[in-house]
């Protein structure tokens, strides 16, 4: 299983910031095992103008990326940072519901810190991300693996 992951997510991931100006403003933020090419390909195809990017975390393991980037956005969600990750996935008849659900996702962290809060307290709100579906069986591998380094 160790294998599988490490071929689905790589040995490690980047957690990235984009910004779309000269400022600071983090305005997306992503994943990725291959960090100089993800770059090339958001230059090549993204709609929006990418001033320069920003590493935010780099993580070790990389199955760990798909809970990291989650936490990252529910980080940028409870301090106001305008990212537009869930902007990019309305649908539904109102064509709002991307909004609906960060302001659902705002408002479920405003009591706790999305980076260091306990997994059990997080992975309810990953059922609002893609691609998260693994996270539980990572942290069950992440035990298990400890668990056989400390025997």
């Amino acid at each position: 299983m160790r294998n599988a992951m490490r071929n689905a997510y790589g040995e490690s991931a980047v957690i990235y910031a984009l910004h779309y100006d000269a400022s600071d403003t983090v305005c997306h933020i992503g994943r990725t095992k291959h960090l100089t090419r993800r770059m090339a390909e958001y230059r090549r195809n993204w709609d929006k103008p990418i001033h320069h990017y920003s590493v935010l975390e780099d993580i070790i393991p990389g199955a760990l990326s798909m809970e990291r980037e989650s936490r990252w956005m529910l980080h940028a969600f409870k301090y106001g940072w305008p990212i537009d990750n869930f902007e990019l996935l309305q649908g539904g008849d109102d064509r709002l519901s991307g909004w609906h659900t960060q302001e659902k996702l705002t408002l479920a962290v405003a009591d706790f810190e999305p980076l260091t809060a306990p997994f059990e307290v997080i992975e309810p709100l990953l059922r609002y991300f893609s691609n998260t579906s693994d996270t539980r069986i990572v942290h069950w591998l992440m035990h298990c693996f400890v668990g056989e380094k400390g025997k």
